[in-house]
This record gives structure tokens, sequence and C-alpha cells, in this order.
């Protein structure tokens, strides 16, 4: 990597760009799209900054170069947000990029602002003359908080025939990733006495009825389809990732709230998940007189995605990494892209295992190889003559 490109990079960095549902935390992007935008430009792209329709202070960059060629030509995609962090959990402060042994410590720096300054490096590498389809960027915002910024750029920007997912995955092309929605449930009883369980109506024994509904419920379903082994695990998931409820041990409980995850196979949509979801907390609790039961969104949901292993993006992909594609079940912005008809491959330099995670970091090494990836896709998909 040049010193210009980590030079980027740290610009990139210290650009606080967090993104979380509580707005204590919450950060505008602004000045994170700046620093991308500027890099864009220098490097002769046509750059524009969006902000993101009902968000506040979340911005878009989209640019392009090469021939105006709707559905030809390559995209490259990224966000550029981040989740919170709490400093003092760090070594080094997380918004100054530090380098030692070989590896880039700072927040984003894996997931995923080094994406960006492998495209500054890819962009510097090759010669823009010789585009004879048209090359994207897009870096977007709110990934972390539900990709809100994929959405409208989707939706709104002429797309490419492929693209490439810039998200941390140690250099292994992945073709597929399970969808996923999370929601909030919340039982309201009746409060009383302990002592007289008849005298109120126990939101925690509702909740207890729909926690074990909805286990159920998943392993039906599961039961009833063939797993698909290129995942792990091969099914669908569920987490309850936080529960609440009550405020004395001797006073029956008369609100109650749980918070889940559901990841889902390809095939399933979020739509119905969500529906069947809802369904089955509501018949768990439907014959606990003074119970009733409410929900909200705390991610709207991601669809899953899957691209052909035949793609001709898939194949390249693996082909210069010298990996075999690989599935996830973590999400991407993949769907929205794969959604406009792009055949997408998710990879990029660093670990899923360190993002999020303090001390999150990147390796030059990984960095400069993914670069010369980036390099070799652009030549493949916008530099070569078509047959």
């Amino acid at each position: 990597m040049s010193p210009s490109s980590i030079a980027f990079l740290t610009r990139l960095v210290g650009a606080c760009s967090v993104s979380s549902t509580d707005p204590v935390l919450d950060t505008s992007n602004r000045a994170s799209s700046d620093v991308v935008a500027q890099m864009l430009d220098d490097s002769g792209l046509t750059t524009s900054i969006h902000e993101v329709p009902e968000l506040v202070e979340k911005y878009n960059v989209s640019a392009h170069v090469g021939p105006d060629m709707p559905g030809k030509g390559l995209l490259l995609a990224g966000h550029t947000d981040t989740v919170p962090c709490t400093p003092a959990d760090w070594k080094t402060d997380p918004f100054v990029l530090s380098e030692t042994d070989g590896k880039l410590y700072g927040l984003g720096s894996c997931d995923m602002k080094g994406f960006f300054a492998i495209i500054a490096e890819a962009l510097d590498r090759i010669e823009m003359s010789k585009l004879y389809a048209p090359l994207q960027v897009w870096a977007t915002a709110n990934e972390e908080c539900g990709m809100d910024g994929a959405s409208f750029a989707a939706a709104n920007t002429p797309n490419c025939a492929y693209a490439l997912v810039g998200e941390p995955t140690d250099l292994v092309p992945v073709y597929a990733h399970k969808g996923a929605l999370a929601e909030q449930i919340i039982c309201i009883g009746k409060s009383g006495h302990a002592s007289n369980p008849a005298g109120g109506a126990s939101a925690i024994d509702a909740m207890r009825q729909v926690m074990h509904a909805l286990s159920s419920e998943m392993t039906k379903q599961n039961s009833q389809i063939v797993p698909q082994s290129e995942f792990t695990p091969p099914h669908a998931t569920h987490n309850f990732g936080m529960i609440r409820g009550g405020d004395a041990f001797n006073r029956i409980a008369d609100r109650a709230e749980l918070w889940v995850d559901m990841r889902l196979m390809p095939g399933t949509s979020v739509v119905a998940a969500r529906k069947n979801l809802r369904a089955t907390a509501c018949s768990a609790v439907a014959d606990m007189p003074g119970i009733t039961i409410e929900f909200a969104d705390l991610v709207t949901g991601f669809e899953a995605t899957k691209t052909d292993l035949d793609s001709p993006i898939v194949q390249a992909a693996a082909k210069l990494a010298d990996a075999k594609p690989q599935t996830a079940s973590y999400a991407t912005e993949a769907p929205y892209y794969s959604a406009t008809g792009m055949d997408v491959v998710i990879m990029g330099a660093g670990s899923i295992a360190v993002a999020h995670q303090p001390d999150e970091f990147v390796s030059i090494d990984q960095l400069d190889k993914m670069a010369t990836i980036v390099v070799r896709l652009i030549e493949q998909f916008c530099m070569r003559k078509p047959n």
C-alpha cells in the first residue's frame, strides 16, 4: 500500500461516523463521506454526495468513471459508518490509525473503511483512459443500523452488471449469506401482589409462553426443509438477545420485553418470516386473560442473497484470491444490489472476527493483496474489450 493510501485511511478513521439506535451515540457520517468523496474526485471520478431521505445527517457517496452504459461494468460498494465503541477498552485511540507489526488499528479499519483505502490504491494503479465499461463506487450510510443507505443507492443509482461488496472476509469470496430481521415483542399484563397470582396477569409468564412457542415453531420449520449444507449452521436460527420485565420479587410483572434476532435461509422472505413470528407469538398468549401483546421492528430486515457459483464475478474473485467461494451467516448490503439484477460477490481484507471489537485492525499485507485483486477485477470487467 502506498503512503498516500495509508494517509487517506488515517483521515477516514479520524472522521467519526458512528451508527447507533441510541441517539446519544449516533453521529453523522458527513465527515467520512467528504473524505471519501474527495479521494474519488481526486482520482478522476465524477462524484456526488446525497443525503439519505428520512435520516438525519446521513449521506451516501456515488461516483463513476467510464462510458455511460447502465447494466454494464463493475460496482465497488462499501459503507462509511461504524458501530459505537468504548475508547477505554482500546489499547490505542480508536479514532487515530496506528500501526503495529504490519497491522493498522482503528475503529472501522477492518469494517469497513479499509476497503476505501483499497479502492484508493486500485484507482491509483489503473489507466482510466482504457475503460470501455463503467466503473462505479458507492459509499453508503447506516449499514450498521438498517442499511438505509444501500436501499436508497440501489433504488436511485444506475446499476452495473457486477458488484463487489468489500466487507472483511479474509480475502475469501462469499457468494451467499442468510437474511436477517430483529423484532421487539412486548407483553403487557396486570400488576398485583405476588401472594395472590389470580389478582394479576403476569407478563413474564406470558413471555415465557411466547419464547417456547417461537422456539417450537422454528424447530418445526427447520424439520420441514432440506438443510443447506453450504451454510453453518445449515438452517434458520433465532436468538433471544435481550429480555427484561418486572420491578420487584413480590409484585406480579405487568410488562415484559423481548428482543429476537432471526437468521433466514435463501428462499424465505423477511416479510413472511416476520408475519409468522407475530402470529406465533399472538397465538401463544391468546388464551391468557389480561395479556395483550405489541410488536415493533428493531431491524426491518435484510433478505438472504445468493449469486450463482458459475457467475463470472464469483469465478474471477475465486481465481484471483486462490480461494474456494464460501457462504456467511452474517448480513451485508449485497441483497439490495442483487435485487437490481447485479451479480454480487462479497470479499475484502480483514477478518469479521475482529469487526465490532476493541482493537479492531486490518493487516497492510491483506490491504495490498486486495488492492491487486480489485485492479484485476476492474481490468476484467471494465477494461477488456467484449467478445
